[in-house]
């Protein structure tokens, strides 16, 4: 069942990602709506499964995670499932992406140092059975769309 979305939903959408903390009121008047539309909009686009979960942009650095860093990881197709669960239970983890390609899948962290770092590679991804390879990207800057 495909349900159609206008311009406003969209519009409500890029409002949305853009500045989650704005309100309705600001949202209806930059809309040329009412403030009951716009409710009623999200409720639907929330019901409809189109917005899933609203999250904070969360500043890790202030928190004193200070390294950022996408890990790509090859797993053995026949230890994949056993695997991702390891992985998943190091608790390092932001965002976990399953990809195509040379990797299975990409791992977002934000740890304290390069030693830390070092440890989640060495000390504990290279242990678990069925992880073949890593390879890591340093974040140097992130910049919000």
């Amino acid at each position: 069942m495909t349900t159609s979305f206008d311009e406003l939903d969209l519009k409500i959408i890029r409002f949305i990602e853009k500045d989650v903390e704005s309100s309705y009121l600001e949202l209806a008047k930059e809309a040329g709506v009412s403030v009951s539309t716009i409710y009623k909009r999200v409720q639907r686009l929330k019901s409809k499964g189109v917005i899933k979960k609203i999250v904070a942009q969360i500043d890790y650095e202030k928190l004193g995670f200070g390294v950022h860093a996408l890990i790509c990881v090859s797993l053995k197709p026949r230890s994949r499932e056993g695997a991702l669960r390891e992985l998943m239970n190091l608790g390092y983890f932001h965002h976990l992406y399953e990809l195509t390609g040379r990797y299975d899948y990409m791992i977002e962290v934000s740890v304290k140092n390069i030693a830390e770092l070092r440890e989640i590679l060495v000390e504990k991804m290279s242990k678990i059975d069925g992880v073949l390879a890593t390879e890591t990207f340093l974040i140097t800057n992130h910049i919000w769309a």
